[in-house]
C-alpha cells in the first residue's frame, strides 16, 4: 500500500468529495432500517425514549440506584444513558463497518464506486442514531433540571473518538475504487 493511500488528507477530500452520495447511502440505510415497522422512522425517537423511560423506572423508582455519596446532581439513570449512547455508537459501527463493502455487491461489482465510503455509511447512520439519543438526553436533562452548557461537550469528547476508533483502517482503501470486469 502506497504512503498516498494513506495520506489523511486524501481521505478526507475524499469523502468531501463524495459527501453527497454518502448523505444519500446513509438516509437508505436509516430509511431500510425501519421499512415494514409499525411505527416506521418514528422508532429512531420512539426506541431510545421507551428505553430511558424503562431506565428511569428501574434504576431510580425500583431499585434507587445511586452513586456512592450522591446527594445531588445527575440521576444515575441518566449517566447510564450517557455511556449507552457512545457504547451503541461505537458497537453499531463496530459491527457493521467491516462487513459494508459486502452489503453493497452490486456497487463493488458493476460500476465504478468509491470503496471507501462504504465503511462510513454504518458510522453515519449510527451517528443518526446517536443525535436523536443526545436530543432526548438534553430533554431528559432538562425535566430533570440538571441541564447545563458543560452537555455541548458530550459530543465532541465523546463521538469524535468514536468515530476515529470504530471504522477499521483496512476495512477499504481510500481512493480504491471499483471498475467494471
Amino acid at each position: 500500500m502506497s504512503a498516498a493511500v494513506l495520506n489523511p488528507l486524501k481521505i478526507f477530500s475524499e469523502v468531501w468529495q463524495h459527501r453527497y452520495l454518502l448523505g444519500q447511502l446513509v438516509k437508505r440505510d436509516v430509511l431500510l432500517r425501519y421499512r415494514g415497522a409499525m411505527f416506521g422512522v418514528a422508532w429512531i425517537f420512539l426506541s431510545p425514549l421507551l428505553m430511558l423511560a424503562i431506565y428511569a423506572f428501574i434504576f431510580g423508582q425500583v431499585f434507587q440506584t445511586r452513586w456512592p455519596h450522591q446527594d445531588s446532581g445527575a440521576p444515575f439513570w441518566l449517566l447510564l444513558y450517557c455511556g449507552l449512547i457512545v457504547f451503541n455508537l461505537f458497537g453499531e459501527t463496530v459491527s457493521r463497518a467491516p462487513a459494508a463493502v459486502r452489503g453493497y455487491p452490486s456497487y463493488v461489482k458493476k460500476i465504478i464506486f468509491p470503496l471507501g465510503i462504504l465503511p462510513l455509511v454504518p458510522l453515519g447512520a449510527a451517528f443518526v442514531h446517536a443525535a436523536f439519543n443526545f436530543l432526548i438526553l438534553v430533554a431528559a436533562l432538562a425535566v430533570t433540571g440538571n441541564l447545563s452548557p458543560g452537555i455541548l461537550l458530550f459530543p465532541c469528547c465523546c463521538f469524535r473518538p468514536c468515530c476515529s476508533a470504530s471504522v477499521p483502517p483496512g476495512s477499504s482503501p481510500p481512493g480504491a475504487c471499483s471498475s467494471r470486469t
